[in-house]
């Protein structure tokens, strides 16, 4: 399946592709973009980057996908996107991060909300899930505003670390008919 460019009043979120590299780069070697981020290491070369590129072109069809968040001024400033796809339980995995200098800005809260608003009438979900270490309080009052809820604590092994994290979960209203 092949998932549209979404538009918000101020971005325009598109799919990831290869002249995203050298963005993708500079972000996932940030530290403060990857401080909360216990799932893969920080991007080191433009070859991880194409790496990363890769995984979300070749998983159209298991609905990974990734989106570039640009803003008012077509600049790249995160990424949005959904990933771990479970037909059976009819549920998808929500992520997103940005670059530091849009913090606090409502730009994550935009881009979730255009993509809750794609999913929800595009894939057969029942729930939509968001993995977010708990120190993040920024993440989790994004998915709050959009009547997340705790639903259970994960541990996650990372650099022979265990990290618990909160898994957020929001059910999918049923599509009505017109």
């Amino acid at each position: 399946m092949t998932h549209p460019d979404l538009r918000t009043p101020r971005l325009s979120l598109r799919a990831i592709g290869r002249s995203d590299r050298d963005f993708l780069l500079k972000h996932f070697s940030d530290p403060v973009v990857n401080e909360f981020l216990f799932d893969a290491e920080p991007l080191g070369s433009l070859k991880e980057a194409d790496g990363l590129i890769d995984f979300y072109l070749a998983g159209a069809a298991n609905h990974n996908h990734r989106y570039i968040m640009r803003d008012e001024r077509d600049m790249p400033i995160g990424t949005v996107g959904f990933h771990c796809y479970d037909p059976e339980r009819r549920s998808i995995d929500l992520g997103y991060d940005l670059e530091p200098g849009y913090f606090r800005r409502g730009y994550a809260t935009e881009a979730v909300g255009a993509v809750l608003a794609y999913l929800r009438g595009a894939l057969p979900l029942e729930r939509i899930e968001a993995c977010i270490y708990p120190d993040n309080a920024a993440s989790v009052a994004v998915v709050k505003k959009f009547n997340f809820y705790e639903d259970r604590r994960v541990t996650l092994r990372f650099r022979g670390v265990d990290y618990v994290h909160a898994v957020y979960a929001a059910p999918v209203p049923e599509r009505r008919e017109a």
